[in-house]
């Protein structure tokens, strides 16, 4: 790609008119340059490391002063909106398809897709231009984030909905399932029978592009997650205490996960925890509010036996957990 043709492409101001006139690739990790690439610098660390390993170009949002005048200087408003500008270019040229989808399909699409012809973006634009710029023809990319997506590439598909049921339930517990699905039974699949739905869906859109759908490797990671804990936080494997942290990260399924809970753990003694600022109130279910994750580990030590909790920590539970753990193993070291 011709350097002014970059510029253009980033919008951004081309500071120098070097002998060098072509580039081949874009990065963003200095390490990963080679001779002849472009670097999009997040900071002014890494250019002496880029311009060893032989970048052509230098795009950056700082001022810098012109190191090398035999290599481009580019200067942008914005490291992040460049990224875009060119993510949106380099998407026009690959044969691929983005889809939109909901956060529980996505997750159960991650676990159970074999198939490296499909890609799941986050909402990290250094993450996603890794895996976009790196990318096969033909992929399909995937995401939850209409943002991402209208960034990227606006014209955007959706991952539909179905109302026909690929597997019969053999049998509903409250975090797992037994199904049968194309006359092969399948026994303890880790997907409570709240996300059956999705599920379907799930099924149908592997089976669009023919990838290899695992029922075993199913696995939700910030959906109805349960976390098993005995009186003094410690995990516990599946089922071996009665006391249960249920993490969800997606506000939209609260309602149905709590006539789920309230459904399959009817005798259970249950309790929603929300973040101080989420304003929607149930009637079916006791509930507090917490204002950090202290505030949850507090109400555990109270008596009840699941904990369905919407978490809007950085971290997930299991992690928060952990480190309390570390926090308690340290201080009896002294």
């Amino acid at each position: 790609m011709r350097i002014e043709s970059l510029a253009k492409i980033i919008d951004g101001e081309l500071l120098n008119f070097p002998s060098i006139t072509y580039i081949d690739q874009v990065k963003i990790n200095a390490k990963k340059v080679k001779r002849a690439d472009a670097f999009i610098c997040k900071n002014d660390k890494d250019i002496r490391n880029a311009i060893q390993n032989g970048a052509y170009a230098i795009i950056s949002e700082i001022n810098l002063q012109i190191s090398d005048d035999e290599i481009a200087w580019i200067k942008v408003d914005s490291v992040e909106k460049a990224i875009i500008r060119y993510l949106r270019y380099k998407t026009i040229q690959l044969q691929s398809k983005f889809y939109l989808c909901d956060s529980v399909t996505y997750e159960i699409l991650q676990s159970a897709v074999l198939s490296k012809d499909i890609i799941f973006l986050s909402n990290d634009i250094f993450d996603n231009f890794l895996k976009i710029v790196n990318a096969n023809d033909n992929t399909i990319f995937i995401s939850t984030d209409k943002k991402v997506l209208n960034d990227i590439y606006p014209a955007y598909l959706i991952v539909e909905d179905t109302d026909k049921n690929f597997v019969k339930i053999v049998k509903k517990m409250l975090f797992k399932i037994e199904l049968i699905y194309q006359d092969t039974f399948y026994k303890d699949i880790y997907l409570p029978p709240v996300f059956i739905k999705q599920l379907n869906k799930a099924i149908k859109f592997s089976k669009k592009f023919s990838f290899d759908f695992s029922f075993e490797n199913i696995s939700l990671q910030s959906h109805f997650k349960p976390i098993f804990i005995d009186n003094s936080l410690n995990i516990k494997d599946f089922g071996q205490t009665g006391k249960v942290f249920v993490e969800e990260r997606d506000k939209s399924n609260i309602k149905e996960e709590i006539i789920h809970l309230n459904k399959y753990a009817k005798y259970a003694k249950n309790i929603l925890l929300i973040p101080e600022q989420y304003e929607e109130k149930y009637d079916t279910i006791e509930t507090k509010i917490y204002t950090s994750f202290d505030d949850i580990i507090k109400y555990s030590k109270e008596n009840y036996n699941f904990f369905l909790i919407l978490n809007k920590e950085k971290k997930d539970i299991f992690t928060l957990l952990n480190h309390i753990k570390q926090k308690q193993e340290k201080r009896s070291l002294f």
